[in-house]
């Protein structure tokens, strides 16, 4: 309970997931390693945040689609960086 009387979690779960940080780790690079395959990217990757302004989330997913995940995670890009390639694009047709 919180300073109010609220619950502040139904479960010890976050504490769990603290506690088994190595495996949460492990968990996140297995789901990463699939994302693209169902359309997903990392939104805040770890190499990136110079670029997105925010810190590494590994739980932090965005759906943009079979091709365009596929794309970015080829190009190791973040959204940021495909949204300026694909701007970029559309500036040089002009």
């Amino acid at each position: 309970l919180t300073d109010n009387g609220l619950i502040d979690r139904m479960t010890d779960y976050d504490t769990y997931l603290e506690e088994n940080d190595i495996k949460l780790e492990n968990i996140y690079k297995e789901i990463h390693s699939v994302l693209d395959k169902y359309g997903f990217i990392l939104r805040y990757p770890e190499d990136k945040q110079d670029i997105t302004g925010v810190i590494y989330e590994p739980w932090h997913w965005r759906f943009v689609g079979i091709d365009v995940a596929k794309d970015i995670n080829s190009k190791n890009m973040c959204l940021e960086e495909y949204i300026e390639e694909i701007n970029n694009k559309g500036s040089a047709k002009e």
